[in-house]
């Protein structure tokens, strides 16, 4: 009987000790975010935490072992704090029990304020795209939008007089005021535009449609780590590409950047965009803001990036009629345009 129970508690530390450095290696597989390893960093961190904390669960009920209770509190802590979705969910029990956004949204002068929808619409021939105007937007971008003869009528629906709209092959914008197309990326059918706001304003746009790696219903085929890695590769040197499509402003303009980029928000391909804009839904999103699969939407793979002539205020996303994805909605706030000039050595502040 001691034996037993000498050998429970050995095979219950060994268990726990394996954990905490599986633990480790996926972290540092996040952080890092090795191209071999892109099929295993497409799982939200918060799958990881809950299958670990599932596992030292069971050891510290059929093992008794100790370090378990620190393996859970190490997946736990790692599941919250890692997590896309929490920094949203925060938001949204502040703003229950606070309930003040509504009124620092009001006190905004209309003028100032931009609500951006993006959405990646389906293939169905069908599909309705004009309950969006319910959500009264000023910009629509849509990946695998439709054609001409669908795009004219909604941008009337959507703005009236003031509508206008352009696209791609794959992209379209649509928008409050007149739009000029300026560049369409040839291997994506990414889409850059202009706009002029009915105030004179000017911004840019940029819808972006990369090819999705996430699937998971291959996650664990062997041939689907070497695919999803000379994908990810691709891609990553597409939103490159992309963002070089927009020209080096004396005054920055107000840029705003969307679309449906396949992937998760933690991603290396986002490194790209990092150095040049915000995540909106990162910085001012409430709710959880996956948009994949719309009934039970796990993961987050449309966004709205923005620079820093824009001021996030607020971001969610809503369930689209008969779409397999949900619309990410966002409120941005224009702020005056800044720029630098270098003369001589010297830089001087506009």
């Amino acid at each position: 009987m001691a034996i037993r129970k000498v050998l429970s508690s050995f095979l219950g530390l060994i268990l726990s000790v394996l954990l905490l450095v599986l633990h480790f290696v996926i972290m540092m597989c996040y952080i890092n975010r090795w191209d071999s390893v892109t099929t295993l960093t497409l799982l939200p961190i918060w799958m990881w935490a809950g299958a670990g904390l599932l596992l030292c669960g069971l050891i510290w009920l059929f093992f008794r072992g100790r370090l378990a209770v620190l393996g859970m509190l190490v997946w736990l802590l790692t599941g919250l704090a890692a997590a896309d979705e929490t920094p949203g969910l925060l938001r949204q029990l502040r703003t229950a029990v606070l309930g003040q956004d509504a009124a620092k949204l009001l006190a905004i002068p209309d003028e100032e304020k931009l609500r951006v929808v993006s959405l990646l619409a389906p293939t169905e021939e069908n599909y309705s795209l004009e309950q969006i105007s319910g959500l009264n937007p000023d910009i629509v971008m849509i990946q695998n939008a439709p054609g001409r003869d669908v795009l004219r009528p909604l941008a009337a629906k959507f703005f009236g007089d003031e509508g206008s709209y352009v696209h791609s092959w794959n992209c379209a914008i649509l928008a409050r005021g007149h739009l000029e197309r300026v560049a369409i990326d040839e291997s994506t059918a990414s889409l850059y535009a202009t706009l002029e706001l009915p105030t004179g304003q000017v911004l840019d746009l940029v819808n972006i449609s990369l090819e999705p790696i996430l699937d998971p219903e291959s996650f664990w085929k062997p041939e689907a780590w070497e695919s999803n890695e000379s994908l990810r590769v691709s891609n990553r040197n597409h939103v490159r590409s992309v963002i070089r499509m927009l020209p080096q402003h004396l005054v920055t303009p107000p840029t705003i950047v969307g679309g449906d980029l396949g992937v998760p928000p933690s991603d290396d391909i986002y490194r790209v965009l990092r150095s040049h804009f915000v995540d909106v839904y990162r910085d001012a999103g409430e709710g959880c803001g996956n948009t994949l699969p719309t009934k039970l939407p796990l993961f987050r793979t449309n966004y709205v990036w923005a620079n820093d002539q824009l001021i996030p205020l607020k971001a969610t996303v809503q369930p689209s009629q008969n779409s397999t994805y949900r619309a990410v909605v966002c409120d941005l706030r224009l702020m005056g345009p800044q720029g630098t000039l270098a003369m001589a050595g010297r830089t001087i502040f506009l």
